[in-house]
């Protein structure tokens, strides 16, 4: 049953609040620009704040209301359980820090994530998945290895991906992250254990993820040696810690020169690939090679709202989405007002029309169209999905085929570099990088 919308403003929680459908996120961005675009959020109308405890600006949000100076019962709050208090017991001191950050007396809402994510994981291999992909900066490690304890099988029959995080890129750190990484996941070696990206961030302390300087931009350390990390690479491998080692987001550049280096070559890149987005050039680099190549965001990423990194990223947004643009223009509205508006749906990969008729004429879901197209390739796919349906519809991509008529109509949509999603490696400072694969153009805007 869907939830009620009152007002066309608000929907209604099964507890029996309202929640505004409208809130201003504040995910990333620095003290006093969060302070002043809440006020001026509330100012303009909006009663929907949402912030987390990781976020680490829940003091700025709380000033922001106060400056505002309305009525408190008037604003809906949302904070969230930072993933380092599931372990258990952790709840209510974690909320009560938030709430004296925040200067208020109770939040509206207040999530928690790790169950979805444990289930998710349990749920997968009971319905047969044998492959978790994970990461040391996607925090969920503690919920990846208590999905598996629950799900109560063979470890051996579980392929487990984790990922070196983007500040232990400096060196002399891979074996003590990739440990921290098995002390969260409770095992005793992973399957695969990659490099997470070309490039790194600053190492300021093993906390700080995403280090930012004061104008709230990501801090790029950018003396990244490859070769010397590939050592330290081979020496978790050989210590037992990784049956085997990868890399995730290369260019074919950098992946020839490891491979002319390595003592134990890469086994595979695990790198954003869609029908939209088809790399040709990395397929054919990993044919001669032997390389194996994992495809991320394979669907396209419907689910994608933004990214960690929004600070200084310069990509197209989806306020100049050709759609929203044409809905802007025959409605009288802004961009903004359209792109938020509930009843708009942009066009997604899962609806592009060769993709349904594909879907139509072999009696498959649209993403069990995406996703044969490159499993039949013999690329690993990983979608992500914590919906126990789409868990078990994503899973049913083999014992088929797609005739040849289908595979080169899904080839045909291939629309190269501008259909890349991956932000991260389009933010400001990286393109000052020796080893940032994508060449960024920049805007006045």
């Amino acid at each position: 049953m869907a939830a009620e919308v009152v007002n066309g403003t608000h929907v209604k929680l099964n507890d029996g609040n309202l929640m505004p459908l409208l809130g201003l996120g504040t995910w990333q961005a620095a003290h006093e620009s969060v302070t002043e675009a809440v006020r001026r959020a509330l100012e303009a109308g909006y009663r929907h704040i949402d912030t987390a405890y990781s976020y680490m600006n829940e003091e700025a949000v709380g000033e922001g209301i106060r400056r505002w100076g309305g009525d408190r019962q008037e604003v809906f709050v949302t904070t969230k359980l930072p993933l380092i208090a599931m372990g258990g017991g952790r709840v209510e001191k974690f909320l009560r820090k938030s709430l004296k950050k925040l200067e208020l007396e109770y939040v509206d809402l207040f999530y928690a994530a790790h169950e979805s994510v444990t289930e998710a994981v349990r749920r997968a291999l009971e319905t047969g998945y044998r492959h978790i992909d994970t990461a040391y900066s996607y925090l969920n490690e503690e919920a990846v290895g208590e999905g598996i304890r629950r799900w109560g099988g063979d470890r051996r029959e579980v392929f487990v991906t984790t990922k070196l995080p983007l500040i232990a890129m400096g060196g002399g750190r891979v074996e003590k992250f990739l440990r921290k990484s098995l002390k969260k996941l409770e095992l005793e070696y992973v399957d695969l254990f990659l490099l997470h990206c070309p490039f790194g961030l600053l190492y300021r302390d093993d906390d700080t993820l995403h280090p930012l300087d004061a104008d709230g931009n990501l801090v790029v350390d950018y003396a990244t040696d490859h070769v010397a990390l590939w050592k330290e690479m081979e020496a978790v491998r050989d210590l037992g810690l990784a049956k085997s080692i990868g890399v995730s987001n290369f260019g074919t550049a950098q992946l020839r020169r490891l491979f002319a280096i390595a003592k134990i070559p890469p086994a595979v890149n695990q790198l954003e690939m869609h029908a939209e987005f088809q790399q040709p050039d990395m397929v054919e680099y990993s044919r001669q090679t032997g390389l194996v190549l994992t495809s991320y965001a394979t669907l396209g990423s419907p689910g994608r709202k933004g990214t960690p990194f929004g600070v200084g990223i310069v990509i197209p947004s989806l306020l100049d989405h050709p759609v929203v643009r044409v809905i802007s223009e025959l409605t009288n509205k802004t961009s903004t007002r359209i792109s938020s508006n509930v009843g708009i749906v942009i066009p997604s990969l899962l609806d592009h029309p060769v993709v349904r008729v594909i879907s139509e004429l072999t009696n498959k879901t649209p993403a069990q169209v995406l996703l044969r197209y490159f499993v039949q390739q013999g690329i690993v796919v990983i979608p992500k999905s914590v919906t126990p349906a789409r868990i078990t519809e994503n899973a049913q991509v083999f014992g088929w085929q797609l005739p040849a008529s289908a595979m080169d109509a899904l080839r045909t949509l291939d629309r190269g570099e501008e259909a890349r999603s991956f932000m991260l490696l389009r933010t400001r400072g990286f393109e000052l990088h020796a080893e940032c694969p994508v060449t960024i153009t920049t805007s006045n805007s």
